[in-house]
């Protein structure tokens, strides 16, 4: 029987219908709801709860800030809804079931914020307030949880109803809000934080002391070479295997400009190969750089000083991360993110943000105490690189159980342990150190390989805790302890400091109205079963780190 035209037209219709619902459900392009009921008015506020930094103490206020200070590149943080929350726990356990149907189905940034961020409504009101108090909206988040503004600091006092000081700590300075932020009650539950009015930034996790760049020397000081790495870790048979990162993305997370210089000199003095077609300042300052082995990335709404940061050891951060990444995966790209105004976490974002690689790493972090007023929204930044199926590695830091004393003097506040590392949507990653007593011809050669390399084979490690290693062998010694004038741990201590692998329970993540801290992380699913000392009160808690490796660079 002969159908006619228009009954064919139909039955194309009803499939092309079916197809287009099939599509939408597969994808989920529905945006998020509402959840701002009305106008956002400055009528009435609320207070953000931990929004004082701890280290704005009044004995180093220096006073009031120029009311014209540029604020570049503010953000206001928002959360997801309860309800959201809850759907995002489900898909994180699912993405990892490999019976789940959303088994490594990774979400991209749209699908995100269509899932979990905010609805358009919501990010115009939001948009339109911030406006209204005189700033520029610089850019609004893919996944639609933050949103990055500029203005000056006459204007943030007055939106945030605050005051901005300058402070000096051990010769460095810096401005803060000496009073809680204060946003309008049409914000609540949506808005839980603003960062860019503080910059007291994640301190780097660098050494204060550095090694020259020698491995074994004629000397008879001993150095760790890529080659070392490749020996002790067994990571030789991978790269005979050809698996040395060809095809493969890592995201540095930095703060600070770099030297192409420092890295050249580093990968050709271990037989890498060269970083080539970047383009500098006449400084030698890396200005743009996208080639096979490294890509320079500014984040979105920062600006490039065109020098190195001089504080807090970013340059030397910066230099050793990017080096020894590229040491290992040699032929990996990897992407130096950088925000030298903003701060690490603003470049963590963009990298989540943007998706820039399957794994990103960050060697900053802040004892949890100084993190309160943060956690809701960094929290949710790490689940969302989860979801997106970015692996996020933290160092936990080299004060020991005193990520809180920011001083090489002994620790007063308490045992404490480092954010992000303690997050239980991170691989903190900790720190070793190899025994005085084997720096011997059973486990070192006399000479280097083309690669650095003098390492035997494996070496056994101890946790990484250089005052106590000095005082041990200081006293093996008989007090010859190579000129250092150490008797035993403390005595070194009082030399280097605090210095030493970060770690232990989580136990700061919440506060009382006096800043006491009242309990950490509860334990993740994957570390069920593990007991410890509980500095927190609670039944569990969340450990870190959860792997470990050579970071010691004081060798007897």
């Amino acid at each position: 029987m002969r159908r006619s035209s228009s009954a064919l037209l139909s039955a194309s219709s009803l499939l092309i219908l079916i197809l287009c619902i099939v599509l939408l459900s597969t994808f989920s392009f529905a945006a998020a709801p509402d959840r701002i009921a009305g106008p956002v008015v400055a009528r009435q506020f609320i207070q953000l709860p931990a929004s004082v930094p701890y280290k704005a103490q009044p004995q180093y206020d220096r006073g009031a800030v120029d009311p014209s200070l540029k604020l570049s590149n503010m953000t206001l943080l928002t959360v997801p809804s309860a309800s959201q929350q809850r759907a995002i726990s489900r898909l994180l356990a699912q993405q990892q079931d490999p019976r789940s149907t959303q088994y490594h189905k990774w979400l991209t940034p749209e699908q995100y914020a269509d899932r979990f961020g905010l609805g358009p409504n919501d990010i115009k009101k939001i948009t339109a307030w911030l406006q209204s108090q005189g700033f520029s909206v610089n850019h609004v988040a893919r996944g639609r949880n933050w949103i990055t503004f500029s203005g000056t600091a006459s204007q943030a006092e007055s939106a945030f109803q605050t005051s901005l000081h300058t402070f000096d700590i051990n010769g460095e300075t810096h401005f803060s809000n000496t009073t809680p932020l204060s946003i309008p009650a049409a914000l609540s539950g949506v808005v839980v934080g603003v960062r860019g009015v503080s910059n007291f930034h994640p301190k780097s996790h660098a050494s204060r002391l550095k090694p020259s760049p020698d491995y074994t020397t004629s000397s008879n000081n001993i150095f760790l070479a890529p080659g070392d790495i490749s020996t002790v870790y067994d990571v030789a048979p991978l790269y005979t295997a050809g698996i040395d990162g060809t095809g493969q993305t890592l995201a540095v997370i930095g703060e600070t400009d770099v030297y192409l210089a420092d890295l050249s000199d580093f990968r050709s003095g271990f037989g890498l190969s060269p970083i080539s077609g970047c383009t500098v300042n006449s400084n030698n300052v890396i200005t743009a750089c996208d080639t096979a082995n490294f890509k320079y990335v500014v984040a979105a709404g920062d600006t490039d000083p065109g020098f190195p940061n001089s504080i807090q050891d970013d340059l030397a951060e910066a230099d050793i991360d990017i080096e020894w990444s590229g040491a290992v995966a040699r032929n990996a790209q990897i992407i130096y993110v950088n925000a030298p105004i903003s701060g690490v976490f603003a470049s963590l974002d963009h990298v989540v943000e943007n998706t820039l690689a399957p794994v990103m790493t960050m060697s900053y972090g802040l004892c949890e105490l100084d993190e309160v007023g943060f956690f809701s929204f960094d929290e949710g930044v790490l689940q969302q690189a989860n979801l997106e199926g970015i692996t996020f590695l933290n160092s936990s830091g080299d004060s020991g159980a005193a990520e809180c004393d920011y001083t090489s003097s002994p620790a007063v506040r308490g045992y404490s342990v480092s954010y992000p590392a303690s997050s239980p949507e991170a691989t903190g990653v900790g720190g070793t150190l190899i025994p005085f007593n084997e720096y011997t011809s059973q486990f070192w050669n006399a000479g280097n390989g083309t690669d650095g390399g003098s390492a035997v084979s494996y070496i056994p490690e101890n946790g990484w805790n250089d005052p106590q290693e000095w005082g041990a062998f200081c006293a093996a010694a008989s007090g010859n302890c190579n000129g250092f004038p150490f008797s035993d741990w403390q005595t070194a201590q009082n030399f280097f400091g605090i210095l030493g692998g970060g770690g232990g329970v989580s136990n700061c993540t919440s506060t009382n109205g006096s800043g006491v801290c009242q309990g950490g992380f509860p334990q993740p699913t994957y570390q069920l079963g593990l007991s410890g000392l509980n500095l927190s009160g609670q039944s569990v808690a969340r450990f870190s780190p959860d792997v470990s490796l050579l970071a010691s660079i004081y060798w007897p």
